[in-house]
């Protein structure tokens, strides 16, 4: 079946970490990041992948600490490049994470003036990411610590964005 060459694949060809993600242009929507272990692998496959019903999927390697880039072009011709971040907060010594992710969410959206979507992490990916850091989101962040909340830079989630367009 189509989760065991997949794992095959991943532990095998590649080694991990490895990213599971569809072909169909989702919106970064069901992008599943530096998964680390044939474990880790079956529990999104069975949890995520398998309930989504998504047809073909890319199992590729995971590239740790390199850049994401969004490239656009409109039916006008125009062009922009997007640099891509996961959401990040930045602890104040008092906050739990949740309540950093709230402030941060209001800043985003009162006024809503950037593409700027609110920081989501109640999703597997989400949680997986937090987790594997070592925190809970009812965890209080010392004072100038950066979180990066998600594996994920999409918009949509809470990533961050550049036009590095020239």
């Amino acid at each position: 079946n189509a989760q065991t060459s997949a794992l095959w694949y991943a532990q095998e060809e590649l080694g991990y970490p490895v990213v599971i993600k569809p072909t169909n242009l989702m919106h970064g929507n069901h992008v599943y990041l530096n998964i680390n272990s044939s474990d880790e692998f079956n529990k999104i496959w069975s949890e995520c992948i398998e309930p989504s019903g998504l047809g073909a999927l890319i199992v590729e390697e995971y590239l740790p600490n390199t850049d994401d880039y969004r490239i656009l072009v409109f039916e006008n011709g125009t062009k922009a490049t997007l640099k891509r971040t996961p959401p990040v907060v930045t602890g104040d010594g008092n906050s739990t994470i949740q309540e950093l992710i709230i402030k941060e969410n209001h800043r985003r959206m009162n006024p809503r003036n950037t593409c700027l979507c609110e920081i989501y992490i109640g999703d597997v990916e989400g949680k997986r990411a937090l987790l594997e850091k070592g925190h809970k989101d009812t965890d209080i962040l010392p004072k100038n610590e950066k979180l990066v909340l998600r594996y994920n830079s999409n918009i949509s989630y809470g990533g961050e964005c550049e036009n590095i367009s020239e």
